[in-house]
Order: C-alpha cells, then sequence, then structure tokens
C-alpha cells in the first residue's frame, strides 16, 4: 500500500477497472455486431456512458471506430479519455445536415474499415430504404452502425429495419439504466443497471 495515500482514497484507474468488468451486458458487442442499432435517451442520462463500454470493447479488437455528428454538438474528448478510450484513433465526421451524416455513414459502411460506425442523429425518422440497405451491408461487413437518439421510450424507432433498439434513463436511485425494448434475434426485454464513475460532463 503506498504510504502516502489515504486507505478510504480509491484511484481512478480502480473505479474504471470496476466499471470494465461490467462492460458490455445489454449492449456488448457480440449482441450488436452485423445490426443497425438504436439506443435513445430523452435527457442526458447517460447514452454516451453506455456506448463508452462498446467502444472500448472495439478498440481492444484494433478496429476502427468513426463517430458521425449530425447536430450542433459533439463528444468532450478528455470525458472519453477519462472512460480510457484512445480518442486519437477516432474518426470523426461533422455533418452539416443530417442528409449527409446518411451519406457518410453509408460510405464508411461500404469501405468495411471499420467495427463500429456511431451516428449522433439529429434528425427524425429515416427511410425504411436507408436504413434495410445499411442493415444488409453491416451484416455482410460485420460492422454495427448504432444511432444515438434523443427521444421518449415510447416514441417510435428510426425505422422498423432497426435490429435493436435501447433507451437510457436515470432511475429513482441515481443509477443510468438501459431497458431494450426491441431486440428481433433476443426476444423480450431486458433490464440493467449501471452507476458510472465520471468527471463532471461526462453525458
Amino acid at each position: 500500500m503506498n504510504p502516502f495515500m489515504p486507505p478510504s482514497v480509491r484511484r481512478a484507474r480502480t473505479l474504471l477497472e470496476t466499471d470494465s468488468k461490467r462492460e458490455g451486458g445489454l449492449f456488448d458487442l457480440s449482441r450488436i455486431i452485423g445490426r443497425v442499432v438504436e439506443i435513445s435517451e430523452s435527457g442526458y442520462f447517460g447514452a454516451l456512458s453506455a456506448v463508452c463500454g462498446l467502444m472500448s470493447q472495439v478498440q481492444r479488437r484494433e478496429e476502427q471506430i468513426a463517430w458521425i455528428e449530425t447536430g450542433n454538438r459533439i463528444f468532450f474528448p478528455p470525458d472519453l479519455a477519462f472512460r480510457g478510450l484512445d480518442v486519437r484513433a477516432l474518426s470523426v465526421v461533422l455533418a452539416p445536415e443530417t442528409k449527409a451524416g446518411l451519406q457518410a455513414a453509408d460510405a464508411l459502411l461500404r469501405s468495411g474499415a471499420f467495427g463500429l460506425i456511431l451516428v449522433d442523429w439529429a434528425g427524425g425518422a429515416v427511410d425504411e430504404a436507408v436504413i434495410g440497405r445499411m442493415a444488409r451491408v453491416a451484416e455482410d461487413r460485420e460492422t454495427c452502425v448504432l444511432f444515438l437518439t434523443r427521444k421518449r421510450p415510447t416514441e417510435a424507432a428510426l425505422a422498423t429495419q432497426v435490429s435493436l433498439r435501447g433507451t437510457v434513463s436515470l432511475s429513482p436511485a441515481g443509477e443510468t439504466e438501459w431497458l431494450i425494448i426491441k431486440d428481433k434475434r433476443s426476444g423480450p426485454p431486458s433490464r440493467q443497471r449501471i452507476t458510472f464513475h465520471g468527471p463532471f460532463g461526462l453525458y
């Protein structure tokens, strides 16, 4: 034990290791590979924290991640670095319009160079044919296309072709709660609660 560190103090790395043991869960990489996925939240309840585990899994497999931003904000890099991600290895696309964001996602998906394509979506519903094409290519390339959306769980998914949809909310106890409300492969809904240890600004 470090004699200069009080016994009650826990290093940030220890907290991260504790979280990493619970990484994945409902949103494990093996569950979403080759699929079009939507993760939504109606406020700032931890959707980014929920996908950090996925991004870490992709980077541990030494595969590439693309982040497509269609809104007027972007993630705060130090927050992702705190979660153990190599931010410098992320390919970031800033799309001025949602249409451009879909075009970028399609091009990156067809390239076959990425294990995860994350679209921070600022638009509404997406044409069924567009999502259908993405689903077929994602399965062929063994890539996941993940849309982050802001909506209530009762609102419709981006398209019926979305293979898995999860929501992120805040439980009464202050924990981040993940709920799968649609999964075409695994049957009934499932739920998981996680307590995250992160810096202020992590959303």
